[in-house]
């Protein structure tokens, strides 16, 4: 007597591929909401310096206040634009804030009177600020 013959039953070898995509998609999405973008920092009214010698920095500072300077003396700190008498409070509350001393970085165009870069700089020194450094852009 002959044996029926069995069919083999073979597991599905694929991976499920629907799955696969909503990963992917998942980690897209990911990783473009924390990205570290600091557009709210850019301002593309700003036309830097050049610096053919300085050194670039990685990393924007965690502790640190970004006060641009456009070619009009328009100021603004972290992005918020700031009138020249608002300008003094507003970094004595952000020194508050942090709590230490925070790095001042400013931005000032390349094109702005140097009586607007003083006023700043002053103010800086009115709020008790010491580490100040200038943001160019690098040139090879």
């Amino acid at each position: 007597m002959k044996r029926p013959k069995r069919k083999s039953i073979s597991p599905s070898v694929g991976m499920p591929m629907a799955s696969m995509i909503d990963i992917v998609f998942l980690l897209i999405i990911f990783f473009v909401v924390t990205a570290e973008i600091d557009q709210d920092l850019q301002d593309d009214r700003i036309n830097l310096s050049a610096a053919p010698n300085g050194s670039q920095q990685k990393r924007k500072l965690p502790e640190s206040i970004t006060v641009s300077i456009r070619s009009d003396g328009e100021t603004a700190i972290d992005g918020n634009p700031v009138t020249s008498e608002l300008l003094l409070p507003k970094l004595r509350q952000e020194v508050r804030h942090w709590g230490s001393q925070p790095t001042v970085i400013i931005r000032a165009d390349r094109d702005v009177t140097h009586e607007h870069v003083q006023k700043v700089i002053e103010a800086i020194r009115l709020a008790g600020l010491c580490e100040v450094k200038f943001n160019a852009e690098i040139k090879n």
